[in-house]
């Protein structure tokens, strides 16, 4: 008889015992609203993981056009954006503005950045969304 899919594969146990304060961001587009030759992206950043994350630091930004025509480029806040500090569940909401030139109908958007745990130890960071401008 074989024993039970989660005496085989305990990795996420493994990981979590491992790491019980490993903070973790997510990223989530709330809304991207077109306004002439701008485009305002909402970022809701959301601590998903074991512990703190403080000094979360957006150092690089990138964009890829996936519908339409036309190109966009990051035009603000300045980077390295210091975002802040947050809980465990904990979110802030981040406001980015991208030129755009033509008709964009989906991109994504990608953050790259840094974070410390509660215990100094920093961490590397990269998140991405696809985005629908209105």
């Amino acid at each position: 008889r074989r024993p039970p899919i989660s005496t085989l594969f305990p990795y996420t146990t493994l990981f979590r015992s491992l790491a019980p304060s490993v903070p973790t961001l997510k990223g989530t587009v709330t809304s991207a609203v077109r306004g002439g030759q701008v485009i305002t992206v909402h970022l809701d950043l959301k601590n998903v993981g074991n512990g703190a994350a403080q000094a979360i630091t957006i150092n690089s930004v990138t964009l890829r056009v996936l519908s339409g025509t036309g190109s966009l480029i990051y035009a603000s806040p300045p980077l390295p954006y210091v975002v802040g500090d947050l809980a465990k569940g904990d979110s802030t909401q981040v406001v980015i503005t991208l030129n755009v030139s033509g008709t964009v109908n989906k991109f994504t958007i990608s953050e790259s950045g840094s974070l410390k745990s509660a215990n100094g130890t920093q961490y590397g960071f990269a998140i991405a969304q696809v985005a629908f401008p209105r």
